[in-house]
């Protein structure tokens, strides 16, 4: 038995009987969205791109957040060390008078 169904005559069907506003978002919302996320991808790469300079700079502090809620700050020290465990200073930093 064959059938003589068409899922873009389906589409099309229920195109044509939606109201004219819901028609226009039919329309309008796609290439929208295409745009809309070109330009995210586009303003990421571009960002991406501006924080390159920034790789060459030195890791100042970490964070660790243990289990029983207490913070620990790890301040790297400016001096190349051989040994990178004495390199480091547990506790909250201190304020530099860097300028």
């Amino acid at each position: 038995m064959p059938t003589d169904y068409s899922a873009f005559a389906d589409l099309l069907d229920t195109y044509q009987s939606l109201s004219d506003g819901l028609q226009l978002a039919w329309l309008v919302v796609p290439p929208v969205f295409l745009l809309g996320s070109l330009a995210l991808v586009l303003r990421y790469r571009l960002a991406c791109r501006r924080t390159d300079c920034l790789a060459g700079g030195r890791l100042a502090y970490t964070v660790f957040a243990e289990e029983n809620g207490r913070l620990q700050v790890i301040a790297y020290d400016d001096t190349a060390c051989d040994d990178a465990n004495s390199n480091l200073k547990t506790g909250v930093p201190r304020a530099s008078s860097r300028s």
